[in-house]
């Protein structure tokens, strides 16, 4: 126990201002909060766990797509997927652009960095042929549970630069790790 608490005890007894069960009552009271605040800072992550990794990212993913194709007309999906540690991606959704919907595949690759941003480049395969290659810019929030993100640049398979739609990704994490 720390000297000058006893020393401060011992002289409010001495003093007739306590009795010597309060001052055990004041003892333990200290002690419970110091045993809390111990117990509330070991169960902080350290601040290494708090950065953003491509390994944190793995699981299971569920996302939508909002925004505009490339005539203008409304484009929007929805899809599921999963991440593993190592960053490679299997995805599969629907897409609806001017009221036909399509389903599509991707797989690639996702290069989280500490500080949370991200890149996701993608081949997006339709009834198994690769239709193009997607580029993400993406930034993980909330611990790594949600993701927003926003269209980078589409290659066609012949290595030709797409026309860039407007599109803005929303992601969250399927099942919490905690």
């Amino acid at each position: 126990m720390d000297q000058a608490l006893v020393k401060s005890n011992f002289n409010a007894r001495a003093a007739g201002l306590f009795r010597g069960e309060d001052v055990m009552k004041i003892s333990h009271g200290s002690l419970g909060i110091s045993l809390f605040f111990s117990a509330l800072l070991l169960s902080m992550p350290a601040a290494a766990d708090e950065r953003c990794s491509t390994a944190r990212g793995a699981g299971e993913w569920g996302y939508t797509v909002t925004g505009t194709n490339t005539e203008g007309g409304p484009d929007a999906i929805v899809g599921s997927g999963v991440a593993d540690a190592s960053g490679n991606v299997d995805l599969t959704q629907t897409e609806a652009t001017n009221g036909q919907a399509r389903e599509e595949v991707l797989q690639g690759n996702v290069t989280i960095d500490p500080d949370c941003t991200a890149k996701f480049t993608a081949n997006v395969f339709v009834s198994g042929n690769l239709l193009l290659i997607a580029t993400w810019t993406l930034v993980y929030v909330d611990n790594q549970r949600e993701i927003f993100g926003t269209l980078r640049s589409l290659t066609l398979p012949n290595g030709a630069i797409a026309p860039l739609p407007s599109q803005t990704l929303n992601a969250k994490r399927v099942f919490h790790r905690e």
